[in-house]
């Protein structure tokens, strides 16, 4: 226990350190005490043929307590955001990573605040829509599921983003009313004034989009009465945005 203690104590200040050299602008300084941090975890003696990650699975099964999820999940993070600037595949494994540790590790139905992945998600999002990824069809409706999952207990924005994502995935499967389901299910938790926030996690807001999709979803399901109310809707969100940001008004555009 006292051995598990001192390893989260250095890999903890391992990482307050590489964020302050990330602050500095140095970087490859930040990658290095990362990854000295990440290696406390891997048995060196461990064959790595059943990989979760970088993580083994009987690595992952190590990890009992969520504060070390929490904090291999912060490290893997930091270390897809500075990947991102030069290798995106690298960094999407990562954000990959922290997610599978959440969903196998032991701790994991101990962890009732799970805001620690959110961005993995968010990163990965977009990543795919602007094209640093390969479509894959199955895995983002894999991803949008499990992002729904892991915030479903939160009435929060990210919530709100995970829905509008999946109602998305749903029309492009073939499934128009489970699409609208779930947008009506977004419409309840979305307040227009996080749409800065969630500009700021994605590079684009969901739910203004997907506000903007339904009422296309509503044409071609032969409902003009709802596509126009929506159109509507879509109008007055401009306003509600208060901004002249191009980024920001994108998604309603």
């Amino acid at each position: 226990q006292n051995d598990n203690n001192m390893r989260f104590e250095k890999a903890l200040e391992l990482l307050d350190q590489g964020q302050i050299f990330e602050e500095i602008d140095m970087p490859n300084n930040s990658m290095q005490l990362y990854n000295e941090a990440l290696d406390m975890w891997h048995n060196k003696n461990e064959t790595r043929r059943h990989f979760s990650g970088d993580f083994t699975a009987a690595e992952i099964q190590g990890i009992r307590s969520p504060s070390e999820a929490d904090l291999i999940a912060s490290l893997l993070t930091s270390k897809a955001e500075f990947l991102e600037k030069s290798t995106v595949l690298k960094a999407a494994k990562c954000y990959l990573k922290a997610i599978e540790v959440y969903e196998f590790c032991p701790a994991m139905e101990f962890i009732s605040e799970r805001s620690t992945i959110y961005p993995c998600f968010h990163s990965l999002f977009r990543l795919l829509r602007e094209g640093k990824l390969v479509r894959d069809f199955i895995f983002e409706k894999a991803l949008a599921a499990r992002f729904v999952q892991e915030t479903k207990e939160t009435k929060c924005y990210h919530h709100a983003c995970a829905l509008a994502i999946n109602a998305q995935v749903k029309f492009r499967s073939g499934l128009p009313h489970e699409a609208l389901e779930e947008f009506n299910k977004m419409k309840k938790i979305y307040n227009i004034k996080d749409s800065r926030a969630i500009n700021k996690d994605s590079g684009l807001d969901w739910c203004v989009l997907t506000y903007s999709r339904s009422a296309l979803w509503y044409m071609e399901m032969g409902d003009e009465d709802n596509a126009k109310k929506q159109c509507a809707i879509v109008i007055n969100l401009l306003d509600d945005l208060q901004s002249k940001d191009p980024k920001e008004m994108h998604a309603v555009l």
